[in-house]
């Protein structure tokens, strides 16, 4: 945030800084600068060997790799959009947009049966050695992190008094300060699920004592939105932890699995310490086994099992995760529904209040989750990426001083974010990136829709990006509780 103010009643409110896609050098990504750097050559050799005019009739060659190397649309390259489309297209062309789980395969405690490299590399293995009785850490084997998953009730936003709100905000700004201190620590990430649940457990097998009168009017009351509709909520926390970056401290613990385990606690602790001015109750929150995580799982691939399955308990490795999930351009077909998520791409160019998100994660009574990523950088990351970001923008400025147009409202949000890092990285504080997700699911593609416009309103004057040909990729990190990193939409479905 930059430009924080603070309303008369004591709630801060910022203007947030665009999201920021700054590559290796004037904002460009490696590809970028060497089809552009294509394009000059061929330019200057076509000068060289016949002047200007040669030039002009070889336009066909350079100008379109120009264009491919600087352009952009709604903030994101030319290159970016291609290559995203042809990876998906390449693996619409391989089968890997579809996949179908063996029933019959042998499943244990230890996996989550997910499709493919997630559920390859992914390991629910509980913790040794600590104080977290049934606790289980999420191993993620290629890439050597382990993340635990906490569900941590909160006191509702709206519910709070101004004064709370605002130490709430202060809470939040120190919270994420510190998580740039903690060693190992690279990602923390919020699902904030919306789970609708019906009441058909309350309905009572045909009974002839009852009168059909009374029957119809019992099942109009679980059927009202006074009594049946009421959804559920929470809010599950994953914490990742990089095994290498916390090597040393690993083997001091005893290493391997219970070195980790310590370790990961250790930091659990840390992180839970400045939870409890946001507002969470440390006395109901509880560290998520295996049966829990699994179960989290396959509430997001298979919303009717709500009408089961309670969100607060576990299922076994006897009970599919997931069956058959399909994916297509725009939406992600699960077991049971249509979802589709959605990446908040722009924020709003005018100053908000705190807690201007807590309408999509409090309201809404149909199925959806609301995932905020928090990733922090050590000194030197954070420092270079300053860099980077500032040769960026001092490249923009000299662009609109050539123009003589004054710099946007955007451009001035990032100019002031830039200034806050810079003042955070001299008290010795590196960056925290954050990024928001929304996935919502409905019954069929019209459903869809009508959570996009729901969104629209319940979040005005924020670009939401429905991630076309990404929607694997966005749904694995968005919905389910395991810690995923974007991979931008390389993870695909093996069948």
């Amino acid at each position: 945030m930059s430009g924080a103010s603070v309303n008369a009643d004591g709630v801060p409110s910022a203007l947030l800084a665009p999201v920021r896609r700054s590559g290796v050098a004037l904002g460009l990504s490696g590809g970028q600068l060497a089809i552009t750097a294509t394009a000059v050559t061929v330019a200057l050799v076509a000068n060289v060997a016949g002047g200007w005019s040669t030039v002009a009739r070889v336009w066909w060659v350079w100008l379109p790799l120009l264009a491919l190397g600087v352009g952009s649309w709604h903030g994101r390259s030319f290159l970016e959009r291609i290559a995203v489309e042809a990876l998906f297209g390449a693996r619409a062309g391989l089968g890997k947009t579809a996949a179908a789980v063996d029933v019959a395969t042998y499943r244990t405690e230890s996996r989550v049966e997910i499709p493919g490299a997630i559920g390859h590399r992914m390991h629910l293995l509980e913790l040794v050695g600590t104080s977290f009785p049934g606790a289980c850490m999420v191993w993620d084997a290629a890439l050597g992190t382990a993340t635990a998953v906490l569900r941590m009730p909160t006191r509702a936003w709206h519910l709070t008094s101004p004064a709370e709100q605002a130490t709430r905000c202060a809470a939040l700004g120190r919270a994420c300060r510190s998580l740039s201190t903690l060693t190992g620590v690279i990602r923390v990430v919020t699902y904030a699920r919306t789970i609708p649940r019906t009441l058909d457990h309350l309905r009572p097998e045909q009974d002839r004592s009852l009168s059909d009168f009374a029957t119809v009017e019992y099942g109009q009351l679980l059927d009202g939105a006074a009594l049946g509709a009421a959804p559920y909520r929470d809010i599950l926390v994953a914490i990742t932890l990089d095994k290498a970056a916390v090597a040393a401290e690993v083997k001091r613990a005893g290493g391997g699995r219970a070195g980790v385990s310590r370790v990961l606690a250790d930091r659990v602790k840390d992180f839970a310490a400045d939870l409890p001015g946001c507002g969470v109750d440390l006395s109901g929150s509880a560290w998520m086994s295996g049966a829990a995580i699994r179960a989290a799982c396959r509430l997001a691939f298979d919303p009717v099992a709500a009408s089961w399955l309670d969100p607060r308990e576990g299922i076994s490795a006897d009970y599919l995760v997931v069956t058959s999930p399909v994916e297509h351009r725009d939406h992600l077909e699960v077991d049971s529904a249509l979802a589709r998520t959605w990446w908040v791409e722009r924020w709003p160019s005018e100053p908000v209040r705190g807690g201007f998100l807590a309408r999509l994660i409090a309201t809404g009574g149909f199925w959806h989750t609301v995932t905020q990523v928090w990733e922090p950088a050590d000194v030197r990351a954070s420092q270079k990426r300053l860099d980077n970001d500032q040769s960026a923008m001092d490249t923009m400025e000299r662009v609109n001083r050539a123009l003589k147009r004054d710099a946007s409202a955007a451009q001035v949000a990032e100019q002031r974010a830039l200034e806050t890092r810079r003042a955070d990285l001299v008290e010795g504080y590196g960056d925290v990136r954050y990024s928001v997700y929304v996935t919502g699911i409905a019954g069929d593609a019209d459903g869809l829709e009508a959570i996009g416009r729901w969104l629209r309103q319940a979040a005005p004057d924020t670009g939401m990006n429905p991630l076309p040909a990404q929607q694997w990729a966005a749904f694995a990190q968005a919905a389910l509780p395991l810690g995923i990193p974007t991979r931008g939409g390389r993870q695909g479905l093996r069948r």
